[in-house]
């Protein structure tokens, strides 16, 4: 019986601390499909390298009391609770353009990064350089550098589909991590959440050409098994505020098994009815008419 306790506490201690020693490489990217964890994992991973970043410089620190380092910071568009009322500093296009500073050896997550720099905006000069020459675009020098310019910092993504992305950027990533059949499991009704597992695959991008390590997608794929959090970090649908403004009609219910209708998508640009105003924004002052 006691060595029964023993493994299950050697197990238990093994999944807590097993994200600390993991060699991560500076730019850190996540793909899958909706419900995949891709965003789960992603913030984990930057939850894990934050603290592991701050816990780095302030051992430096004690060594260097008269040169002490700012405390890394965590870096996230969307928003990321990291302690006791206690945020992410929100990630925004000033700082991945060059325009405002990151503090050194902080970490960057980069939530849905095709929304940013997608594949159809290859000739943005705020994203790549398309004219040739040693300039590099906004965005593009921001990852090509990230590592220089924040003295060892991480940068995550995270995204559906790696072919969305901007290709020059995409061939800053050495390797995609893929996840598949995201699950958590527990003990219903009671704690239905006590640790969860996911597929995961290792993509090399390489140019061009996407390679599956070991030459083989089945064998290369792992099981990938932790602990869920205690509390939550992050809103799973922490962008349903921007459908709100879109309205309800009347709906319109079948009648019959049978109908001749295709549903086809116009041909144009059609207004949306979804919002991007960010809803912690004040509401912009009224101007008051004066009356002659």
């Amino acid at each position: 019986m006691g060595f029964l306790v023993l493994l299950i506490v050697a197990v238990v201690l093994f999944l807590i601390l097993r994200p600390y020693f993991i060699k991560y490489d500076t730019l850190v990217s996540f793909t899958g499909g909706l419900g995949s964890g891709k965003t789960f994992l992603s913030t984990q991973t930057a939850l894990v390298l934050y603290r592991k970043q701050r816990f780095k410089v302030r051992v430096r620190n004690l060594f260097h009391p008269k040169k002490k380092e700012p405390l890394p910071e965590l870096y996230c568009n969307i928003p990321l609770k990291i302690g006791f009322r206690k945020y992410a500093i929100r990630l925004t296009k000033e700082h991945l353009l060059l325009q405002k500073k990151i503090v050194p050896r902080s970490v960057c997550l980069l939530d849905e990064v095709d929304v940013f720099a997608n594949q159809f905006q290859y000739n943005n000069p705020a994203i790549v350089n398309t004219r040739g020459g040693e300039e590099n675009g906004n965005f593009d020098e921001f990852c090509r550098f990230y590592r220089h310019y924040t003295k060892g910092g991480y940068l995550i993504f995270n995204t559906q589909a790696t072919a969305n992305e901007n290709l020059t950027i995409r061939r800053r990533q050495n390797t995609v991590i893929t996840l598949f059949h995201f699950r958590t499991w527990g003990i219903p009704l009671i704690f239905p959440h006590i640790f969860y597992t996911v597929r995961a695959r290792n993509t090399t991008l390489s140019d061009d050409i996407k390679t599956v390590e070991e030459n083989n997608a089945e064998d290369n794929m792992r099981l990938v098994i932790g602990f869920m959090p205690l509390f939550r970090h992050y809103d799973t649908y922490c962008y349903s505020g921007r459908y709100e403004s879109v309205p309800s009609r009347e709906e319109k219910r079948f009648a019959k098994l049978k109908t001749n209708e295709c549903l086809i998508a116009p041909y144009g640009k059609e207004e949306k009815h979804t919002t991007s105003k960010d809803p912690a924004e004040p509401e912009p002052a009224k101007k008051i008419e004066q009356s002659h």
